[in-house]
């Protein structure tokens, strides 16, 4: 499952939650270390390590300061099991009237059922739900270019000249 206001580059992440689901039979969040500023916009997930694998303990949606140390923040990418869509089947229409995929992870675990989480090793993650994410994703994909002549020699589409 992939949010379309989240962007990887650098690593493909699929293949990363795809080897972790068959390593435990579990459910898969990425997640990528953010900075404490940064915290209170984002899903926080507090974890344990058991060879080698990151075991959530707790999903802190949008945490206010201070409510936890961890700086693991939840990306837009998933992989969703058959026990976990269950979950989110049954979890009730919560703020603003929407179905937040958090609140199932978060019934999940209240229900001692693990979940596992990703964190990205090689790859960087932007959120283009805002302008500063949306620049910050297209400098990156600038930056990124230079290495790929193929890339550096396509023409912009006509409605950016």
């Amino acid at each position: 499952y992939a949010f379309a206001d989240d962007i990887i580059l650098g690593e493909n992440i699929s293949a990363g939650l795809i080897h972790t689901y068959v390593e435990t039979d579990c459910p898969v969040m990425s997640c990528q270390s953010v900075e404490e500023h940064r915290k209170p916009a984002l899903g926080i997930l507090e974890c344990t390590t058991r060879s080698g694998v990151h075991f959530i303990s707790r999903f802190v949606e949008k945490p206010a300061p201070g409510t936890t140390t961890s700086n693991l923040a939840s990306l837009g990418r998933y992989l969703v099991t058959p026990e976990l869509r269950g979950h989110l089947a049954q979890t009730k229409v919560g703020r603003a009237g929407e179905l937040w995929f958090a609140d199932s992870v978060i019934n999940m675990l209240g229900h001692g059922e693990p979940v596992c989480a990703l964190p990205l090793s090689t790859g960087r993650w932007f959120t283009v739900g805002d302008p500063d994410g949306f620049a910050d994703a297209v400098a990156a994909m600038r930056d990124l270019s230079w290495n790929y002549p193929e890339i550096r020699s396509m023409e912009a589409p006509s409605v950016m000249r």
